[in-house]
């Protein structure tokens, strides 16, 4: 799939979701339907940006990330705490300097701190040693 439909099919389900909220906010009135377009809209450009980053930085593709984002909802799989945007990054659960591939099912998302602790350790390692710091995921 190119990117430029791998982009469409992303404004597409925002889009969806957009009109749902402005049919919620129409009943609220015009100002709050205005609102939602550009909330919806920001969401798009906000979940775009993010997988491009990830993609440049890891060279997993970009259709990946987005079933990755849709799967792990932005939640760290380490605590299990949602992670703000910029603090979001996507791990190999198997490393690729040990075999890991780009697979899905090899992926996870995990906040930035801890996934610069984990480092090239697999995740069941990573997972034995470490010890909750309470380091908040963002």
């Amino acid at each position: 799939m190119g990117i430029w439909n791998f982009t469409d099919k992303i404004v597409d389900a925002i889009d969806k979701t957009s009109e749902k909220m402005v049919d919620v906010a129409d009943r609220a009135g015009k100002k709050s339907a205005e609102k939602s377009f550009e909330f919806g809209g920001k969401i798009a450009q906000d979940i775009l940006d993010w997988i491009n980053k990830e993609h440049k930085r890891t060279g997993v593709p970009q259709e990946t990330i987005y079933k990755l984002h849709i799967r792990d909802d932005s939640i760290c799989q380490l605590t299990g705490h949602k992670i703000a945007k910029d603090l979001r990054e996507v791990d190999h659960i198997v490393p690729k300097s040990k075999g890991g591939t780009n697979a899905l099912l090899n992926l996870q998302i995990l906040c930035r701190h801890h996934n610069r602790q984990k480092q090239d350790k697999s995740w069941s390692n990573f997972r034995a040693e470490w010890k909750d710091d309470k380091t908040p995921c963002g």
